[in-house]
């Protein structure tokens, strides 16, 4: 058995770093649900991130046009200069992300219990580097097994990743967990790798019509860790 987790929105939460740099550029409060702000940026995020591995979009632009297209969902005017207000501002946050105390006491139980751990995250080396040591991930995940898309050449969801996974780990598909947020990129793709599923799905979305739904479904990070308890401890289990 083996666990692999997605970075962001799974080992730590955006939607703080998120709702910072958004009210500084905005000068004031995010009325309203601010999950539900951060919902649709991550909607608006997704699909810029698409668009720039689809080579349609340089990374730069990417990274303004997801705060630009989430403003304009909630018909807030929110001027150019306002925009790069807000990315500079995301981008220094970005470096105070923290792991929360449930995420960390997960990671403990995988080491106790002697359970393979890795990352496989999209997005730029030095980017997600930074994020990691932020995260002080080093003190459950070593280097080799951060897969990061830009380094091995496949972006999720496509299967190459997933695969690529599976042969530096010498682990067969069936005993793989991916862990994630994202139904699209972490959910489906490890699907079509013959991976099993647990869907990070803080902000209540439904499976997609038609969609082959994860094997778990945990609206929290507490509810995550029970699951991985209750996998861990049935692994133990088997084992003796």
């Amino acid at each position: 058995m083996a666990l692999i987790f997605d970075l962001d929105d799974t080992l730590y939460d955006r939607c703080a770093p998120f709702v910072k740099a958004l009210e500084m550029a905005l000068g004031k409060e995010i009325p309203g649900n601010k999950r539900e702000w951060y919902h649709i940026y991550s909607i608006c995020s997704q699909e810029m991130f698409e668009a720039q591995a689809r080579g349609e979009v340089s990374l730069a632009d990417s990274r303004i046009l997801r705060i630009r297209k989430a403003m304009k969902y909630f018909e807030v005017p929110f001027s150019e200069e306002q925009e790069q207000v807000y990315q500079d501002a995301y981008a220094k946050e970005q470096g105070n992300v923290w792991m929360s105390d449930t995420i960390k006491e997960l990671m403990d139980l995988g080491m106790q219990m002697g359970t393979t751990m890795a990352v496989l995250t999209n997005g730029p080396v030095d980017h997600q580097l930074k994020k990691a040591a932020t995260l002080h991930l080093e003190n459950w995940i070593p280097r080799e097994k951060l897969f990061i898309s830009e380094e091995i050449g496949y972006t999720k969801p496509d299967v190459g990743a997933f695969h690529c996974v599976e042969r530096v780990l010498n682990q067969n598909p069936g005993e793989l967990w991916m862990i994630g947020d994202s139904f699209s990129s972490d959910m489906e793709g490890a699907k079509k790798a013959g991976w099993k599923t647990i869907w990070l799905n803080k902000n209540l979305e439904t499976v997609p019509e038609g969609k082959e739904a994860p094997d778990y479904i945990a609206q929290t990070e507490e509810e995550l860790l029970e699951i991985v308890k209750i996998l861990v401890m049935k692994e133990s289990k088997d084992e003796q």
